[in-house]
């Protein structure tokens, strides 16, 4: 219903091929984009930030900044890693001590939130934002100076749902194809760009691929934890055991599917799932508490199953963000204004939902993982 070619905003014909006004739109986008940008790093060139409440101690000695360092690269640590600290150092409250996983949610909370608001007129928008509110750093008080205070979250943030809006095909709700190449995901058995309402299925998988990678990533940070800190036992029987039955078990989905027989008859299954919960199992019966033990081991194969499907929210929302979008093209009849009314209520209600799922990925499935 909602899967449309591009419209000419000017003649309201349709095109099967994506027509001259997306490359008009993204070239005066990103032209002034990078207008901004430089405003932004020729303001704080010299501009030096540090978190009030201590937060720097996390944050000091791996993400140190000599002052002759290049004016991006001072730039970059304060309005990219310096949110990313942030949100890390408000779940993890002083008492961690390991593995430092701020460059990893650096990385991660962007990729997420970009794949449930892929959109690359809206991924616009939102960058564009950001930056405009590094501009206005400092100058708002109350509660605005939250959004102000973190325009670098909302410009990585809009530079991923840009980059995902032309892998996914979108441009502010419309289908489109921009991308010169097609792109192959083999796990997944599908060719970028496409659409999640027209391939569920290759979503389901693709969201599974994300949450496997990621949450991978912290059974490692827990791994490498318990070996700095001397818990050999631990790190081996429970830690490295998880993270071989988890890789196992993400592998035998995509392989096996819902096929029983599949299940019972592949090695992969007593290799790769059964194998590493016996080891777990005797890792409790090492350390002195079979008990424990064994409801460890159970507990680590159910939150494995619920915190992967977890992940399935970035279909959801994906798919809300396509239809609502979709829903006020059909709204508008073409008139522009009802088009700038559901962009702003998208950008504004819809976005926020994205990123407290996001944060909530980061906090509940992800630092569950190695924060103890």
């Amino acid at each position: 219903m909602f899967a449309k070619p591009l419209v000419n905003p000017l003649s309201l014909l349709e095109y099967e091929a994506p027509s001259f006004a997306v490359y008009y739109y993204l070239i005066v986008f990103s032209l002034l984009l990078v207008y901004i940008l430089l405003l932004c790093v020729n303001h704080y060139s010299h501009y030096t930030y540090y978190d009030g409440n201590g937060a720097t101690e996390l944050y000091e000695h791996r993400f140190y900044t000599p002052p002759s360092a290049p004016t991006f690269s001072s730039f970059f640590r304060t309005w990219i890693i310096t949110p990313s600290l942030k949100l890390t150092s408000s779940y993890l409250n002083f008492g961690y001590h390991g593995f430092n996983p701020v460059p990893m949610l650096t990385f991660f909370l962007p990729l997420i939130f970009g794949i449930m608001f892929a959109d690359i007129g809206h991924g616009l928008i939102l960058m564009e934002f950001g930056l405009l509110m590094m501009l206005f750093n400092g100058r708002v008080n109350g509660m605005l100076s939250y959004i102000v205070d973190n325009g670098g979250v909302l410009f990585t943030c809009g530079l991923s749902s840009t980059i995902m809006g032309m892998l996914f095909g979108e441009f502010f709700g419309y289908h489109v194809n921009i991308l010169p190449i097609k792109l192959f995901i083999p796990l997944v058995n599908v060719t970028l760009p496409f659409s999640f309402m027209d391939n569920i299925m290759a979503a389901i998988k693709l969201c599974i691929l994300i949450a496997a990678i990621h949450l991978s990533s912290g059974m490692f940070i827990d791994f490498v934890n318990k070996v700095w800190s001397g818990e050999y036992l631990k790190a081996f029987t429970f830690s490295f055991a998880r993270l071989w039955f988890y890789i196992g078990f993400i592998i035998s989905i995509f392989m096996n599917k819902l096929d029983i027989q599949a299940w019972i008859y592949n090695p992969l299954t007593t290799f790769g799932v059964v194998l590493p919960l016996m080891v777990m199992c005797v890792g409790g019966f090492l350390s002195g508490d079979p008990v424990d033990g064994f409801i460890g081991t159970f507990e680590t194969a159910i939150e494995s199953l619920s915190h992967t499907v977890s992940y399935l929210r970035i279909l959801a929302l994906a798919l809300v963000h396509s239809l609502l979008s979709g829903i006020f093209i059909d709204l508008s009849g073409g008139n522009p204004f009802v088009l700038l009314v559901g962009t702003i209520l998208i950008l504004v209600l819809e976005g926020l939902i994205v990123f407290i799922h996001t944060v909530r990925l980061m906090w509940v499935e992800w630092f569950s993982k190695f924060v103890h």
